[in-house]
């Protein structure tokens, strides 16, 4: 069965007085095959003492859903041998325990989001590989973000890509976002899925084997 190896990137800033200003950048390893995933849940900590604020990126769990059953098991470690420290069902990816990693179930949210103004730019690179870069309009409720956004057209297919009605227009995935502030002079926010391996490494093969037993042997209540 395909296996998919990725790393999620976050990267957010605080606008004021039209700078940008680092928030945080963390980035987080999802691994998946045939409707089971585990990634890593990272937080951020901040350090304050009389003379400097510090903030680091920490890794806060490793969560294994089960798509075809809507159960979630979360784990203190990356190990063929770790315990289970919480399982539960869900089917909204608004609810978690802890946020982060990818949404993989429907938004249960009346919010809406729609997209206008689909421009293609021009034909570039992204991470060495051939990509295009289009913009557009991404309208949610009342705010609207504009976005810079890149493809990777050998990724076809794919479940993970951001915007996937423009990604079904232009036919390509978009794998990395750039999202400005309305008038456009500010980034806010970039989001970046990097494609790592098609094949797991050994470790990550003895955790998912081992994990899918858990499943079986702890189902949830």
């Amino acid at each position: 069965m395909p296996e998919e190896c990725l790393r999620l990137h976050h990267t957010v800033y605080n606008t004021f007085k039209n700078e940008a200003k680092l928030d945080f950048d963390l980035s987080e390893n999802l691994w998946y095959q045939d409707s089971v995933s585990i990634t890593q849940i990272c937080g951020i900590r901040d350090i304050q003492t009389a003379s400097i604020d510090t903030t680091f990126v920490e890794t806060l769990l490793y969560r294994l859903i089960d798509m075809r059953k809507n159960w979630i098991y979360e784990y203190q470690n990356l190990s063929d041998t770790a315990v289970i420290v919480a399982s539960y069902a869900k089917a909204d990816s608004i609810s978690f325990r802890l946020p982060g990693g990818w949404p993989f179930f429907k938004s249960k949210s009346k919010d809406t989001l729609s997209i206008d103004s689909l421009r293609f730019i021009c034909d570039t690179t992204l991470r060495g590989a051939p990509s295009k870069k289009y913009t557009y309009i991404q309208k949610y409720n009342s705010s609207r973000i504009f976005v810079e956004a890149f493809t990777c057209c050998d990724r076809k297919g794919s479940r993970f890509q951001y915007d996937s009605m423009v990604g079904k227009a232009i036919g390509c995935p978009i794998v990395k976002k750039f999202m400005f502030n309305e008038d456009r002079t500010i980034v806010q926010r970039i989001r970046e899925i990097e494609y790592l391996s098609n094949v797991f490494p050994d470790s990550i093969k003895r955790v998912f084997a081992a994990w899918k037993q858990n499943v079986l042997k702890y189902p949830v209540e």
